[in-house]
């Protein structure tokens, strides 16, 4: 297999083969960038195609609900291709690349979620699989994760100090503690954590 270097021998025609090159390095779980670099292709034009794909499927199905039976507006198709004309074999490379593009991420999150269920099962550590998903698929596998600035972190311990301060003790606490408890600033407090 032959790696390209960024910017040397970029392929720019859209082939068959290169479909099947790139979903290959797609469903194995490179990401886009080294699948890109792998057959030759940069990052803008597998996102190019990509959108255009995305965008001649969505034509193709909208013409395709316009011909639909019952459908009065058969008139807009004048001079362009019927569906009756267009079968499976006729869409575009860029549709082919679209839909095989989507189908190899598919199964990828497949493979993936199906060794994180085996896994799991057999008390093994799926956790790698997972954040390659997290990696991979942000959008769908991204943890939320809040973050607590020191600050916040402070102001909490005080107000739980406080808390704990308030509260009936087992033992009685001098009225002098309460009432020192409650003066001093919030950043003395903070500081002594």
């Amino acid at each position: 297999m032959r790696y390209y270097a960024p910017n040397e021998g970029m392929r720019k025609k859209l082939t068959a083969e290169l479909i099947g090159n790139i979903t290959q390095h797609i469903h194995k779980g490179h990401f886009v960038e080294h699948a890109c670099q792998m057959v030759g292709i940069s990052r803008r034009t597998y996102y190019d195609w990509l959108e255009r794909g995305e965008r001649e499927l969505n034509e193709i199905e909208s013409l395709t609900s316009a011909t639909a039976p019952g459908n009065t507006h058969t008139e807009l198709l004048s001079g362009q291709d019927t569906p009756e004309n267009s079968g499976p074999g006729a869409e575009s490379l860029y549709v082919q690349f679209y839909t095989a593009i989507k189908t190899s991420e598919a199964k990828l999150i497949d493979t993936a979620l199906t060794q994180i269920k085996q896994m799991s099962t057999e008390r093994k550590s799926w956790e790698a699989w997972f954040r390659f998903l997290e990696s991979r698929f942000p959008a769908y596998f991204r943890r939320e994760v809040t973050v607590i600035h020191d600050d916040e972190m402070a102001a909490r311990r005080y107000a739980l100090i406080l808390e704990e301060l308030r509260k009936p003790p087992a033992i009685e606490a001098s009225p002098k503690l309460l009432e020192a408890a409650h003066s001093t600033s919030h950043t003395t407090q903070c500081a002594n954590l």
